[in-house]
């Protein structure tokens, strides 16, 4: 009996541990620290490049790391299990984000047959460059249509004290992503 009561305990204990489906405010709290991790890694890494006279070495380690901030972000991103009614928003941002990602190696790859630094002030403005730039609009377009879904659940709050509505429909979400 003890052995089946120790059993049972440790089973309860690995599946409230094993983590599965975060909440809709779990999902809230994670995806926004990881995205204001990224944009405050993606502003350090434009900081610096604008400090540093251009050199096509340079372009190209800027670009990467602006892509290894990126898969780096997207691995932690993979590793959340959203909420069911974030789901498939979920898999479009892991998606636009891996667009983003291959526009900039693409662009990474163009800057490399680079000659001079005219170029490099171009790169922005090469069809790469402006593949990458609308890759970002992709980005931006969804996490605003994100947060719009996220700020809509404040309507929610009115619901809060309703003991026959389900918790997840009264869950109210609070995030601010920064999407510029």
């Amino acid at each position: 009996m003890r052995t089946l009561w120790g059993i049972t305990c440790l089973a309860v204990v690995l599946v409230a541990c094993a983590g599965g489906r975060l909440t809709l405010s779990e999902y809230g709290e994670r995806t926004e620290a990881l995205v204001a991790d990224l944009v405050e890694e993606i502003d350090a890494i434009d900081a610096e490049w604008k400090l540093q006279e251009p050199t096509v070495e340079g372009a190209q380690t800027y670009l990467e790391q602006r892509v290894g901030a990126r898969v780096e972000f997207l691995e932690h991103l993979r590793d959340l299990e959203p909420p069911e009614q974030l789901a498939e928003m979920h898999e479009a941002a892991f998606d636009r984000f891996s667009a983003l990602n291959a526009a900039e190696e693409t662009l990474e790859a163009s800057v490399a047959t680079f000659e001079t630094t005219a170029e490099i002030d171009q790169m922005w403005d090469s069809p790469e460059g402006l593949a990458a730039l609308a890759a970002l609009d992709g980005v931006i377009e969804l996490c605003l249509a994100t947060q719009t879904e996220l700020d809509a659940t404040q309507d929610r709050e009115t619901f809060r004290d309703v003991p026959w509505i389900p918790n997840e429909m009264k869950e109210v979400v609070s995030v601010a992503f920064g999407c510029s």
